[in-house]
């Protein structure tokens, strides 16, 4: 079965920051983990340290979904039926978010030893 990740950048509005988390890890990701092909999510809080001569992220927040299909546009559009039915959160800013889908090129590199 063919693996993929989605990324998805977002924000909560100003101020929003704790309801916003809550309803992503207590509603959003199961709601998305509930639809068939996607089998993990993990999140992540923009770092305070950042690259030197490269510009500030625009997003606080990550989210990398795994996706397990052999049928990609099948399960993107399963995701955005799914989608018709939840409940989105008045903390998240959509004016900002962005979402893409990827697949590897190549094999997972480590350092050699």
């Amino acid at each position: 079965m063919a693996k993929h990740i989605l990324m998805a950048f977002s924000n909560p509005r100003p101020g929003t920051d704790a309801d916003f988390n809550k309803w992503y890890d207590e509603i959003h990701l199961q709601e998305i983990l509930a639809v068939k092909g996607y089998v993990s999510a993990q999140r992540f809080y923009v770092s305070e340290a950042q690259m030197l001569g490269r510009a500030e992220p625009m997003h606080k927040y990550l989210t990398i979904y795994e996706i397990e299909t052999d049928d990609l546009k099948q399960t993107l559009a399963d995701l955005n039926e799914a989608a018709r039915h939840m409940k989105v959160d008045p903390s998240v800013d959509r004016g900002n978010a962005l979402a893409g889908v990827f697949h590897a090129i190549g094999e997972r590199v480590v350092p050699a030893s």
